[in-house]
């Protein structure tokens, strides 16, 4: 599949899976699109979830619900957030894509935190004291009859488009009944609140919660939390229209920067550029060691690749940074690299100003920090294990390497600084954006 985005936006067209209703006439397509694309894009299924003890935890959920509705409404806030602390400033956990916006709206805000369970106190929140509460607990039910409807109807297009069937049953009956229980959950408690707008961040599982605000005449607000120019949940075929496919979407998507706002197919009412100061940056030029950007998905091969040319690049200092969700793994993966003195393993000890005035070769696949250091003037390579058209302006100013030999002789060419870069893809943050929107609800 050389361009799997042109054949899956053409499944969703020729097959109108936008128009797929189930009986209670929901829309289904739009709550399951992202799953299908990942399980066609690598073949691989979540593992089904864990069904022991289900009965207790149902029960422990149903409990956590309850006491965060009634925290809400007790604190009875203008302003919800959905936070995702993967980082830390200052030594303390802070969401780098909403948390600079959370403080601005601090005194009268609650924040629904998805990532870092220790903002979250249980303590605090029986007594209504200041937390971060978790977010709707999902309560596990057994596949119905109309989800087995539904994977048949999604694998008669997958056949005929593809080739071939898959095993989604799992994945659409979470996706579904996550979407219903999250409805549900977000209607009863906006019935009761004064809320005058929301904000979550556009990873695809808003949709119960944007639908519900709508419902409620509550508006509601998305960020930006990614770069990657074709990545499903903020694309959508250029055929489709808000109005006739019944997408549940935001009534405003905030960017980056305004390049963003016409590269992306995100059929929105209102699309807006309100900058990010976290990922702003201007040209950094300094010394020329080189940075390394892992994450989950591909640290295995990264560390091999960064072992190796350790091993034969002793000019210079690597410094091979985890992604949020590997902090916990660094003394694990440093053990890795215990042998190469010129190997260094980093979480977030430093900034990324700071990182980039010691390193100028940046390597990686797809990673927000790529399109910051192309900002800062880096040289950027792109590892070619992947599909990379649906990032045509990382390849537009980085360079494709394929082992560790391509690599080296690459960064040791005279540097290419990327001056080419005239539209920034971070710019600064501007709050009077979000104050116009808010001073009109």
């Amino acid at each position: 599949m050389s361009d799997i985005h042109s054949a899956f936006f053409r499944m969703e067209v020729e097959e109108k899976l936008f128009h797929l209703t189930l009986s209670d006439g929901t829309f289904y397509w739009d709550l399951v699109r992202r799953e299908i694309f990942m399980i066609l894009n690598s073949k691989k299924v979540n593992p089904p979830q864990n069904k022991k003890n289900v009965l207790f935890k149902n029960f422990y959920k149903k409990i956590i619900n309850k006491l965060t509705t009634r925290y809400i409404l007790r604190k009875n806030p203008k302003y919800l957030f959905h936070t995702f602390q993967r980082n830390k400033k200052h030594n303390k956990p802070y969401d780098n894509i909403s948390d600079h916006i959370v403080d601005k709206f601090k005194i009268n805000s609650v924040c629904i935190e998805n990532s870092n369970h220790n903002s979250i106190s249980y303590f605090k929140l029986i007594l209504l004291l200041d937390t971060r509460v978790p977010p709707p607990q999902y309560i596990y039910t057994k596949s119905c009859d109309e989800i087995k409807r539904v994977v048949s109807r999604i694998n008669l297009s997958v056949q005929k488009h593809y080739g071939f069937k898959i095993d989604c049953e799992e994945i659409i009956r979470y996706s579904i009944l996550f979407y219903k229980q999250s409805f549900n959950y977000y209607n009863e408690l906006f019935k009761k609140s004064k809320l005058k707008f929301i904000m979550g961040g556009n990873d695809g599982t808003h949709k119960g919660l944007y639908l519900a605000a709508k419902k409620n005449s509550i508006s509601s607000m998305e960020l930006q939390h990614g770069i990657s120019i074709g990545s499903i949940l903020w694309n959508y075929p250029k055929q489709i229209k808000q109005l006739d496919s019944k997408l549940i979407l935001p009534d405003y998507f905030l960017t980056f920067s305004k390049i963003w706002n016409n590269v992306f197919s995100y059929p929105s009412k209102n699309i807006v550029n309100i900058g990010n100061n976290n990922f702003f940056i201007s040209k950094t030029y300094y010394s020329n060691n080189i940075l390394f950007v892992s994450n989950l998905k591909i640290n295995s091969k990264l560390m091999k690749l960064a072992k190796a040319l350790g091993e034969i690049e002793s000019n210079k200092i690597i410094y091979f940074k985890l992604h949020p969700q590997q902090y916990h793994l660094k003394k694990e993966i440093s053990n890795h690299f215990k042998f190469i003195n010129n190997i260094n393993v980093v979480t977030n000890e430093m900034s990324d100003n700071e990182i980039f005035k010691i390193c100028n070769h940046i390597v990686g696949v797809r990673s927000t920090l790529l399109y910051t250091a192309l900002q800062a003037g880096k040289n950027i390579y792109i590892y070619k294990i992947f599909n990379y058209n649906w990032d045509h302006l990382i390849l537009k100013f980085g360079e494709l390497f394929e082992n560790v030999i391509d690599l080296k002789n690459k960064i040791d060419k005279k540097p290419k600084i990327a001056n080419k870069l005239k539209t920034p893809f971070f710019e600064r943050f501007n709050f009077k954006v979000i104050s116009n929107i808010v001073s009109k609800l």
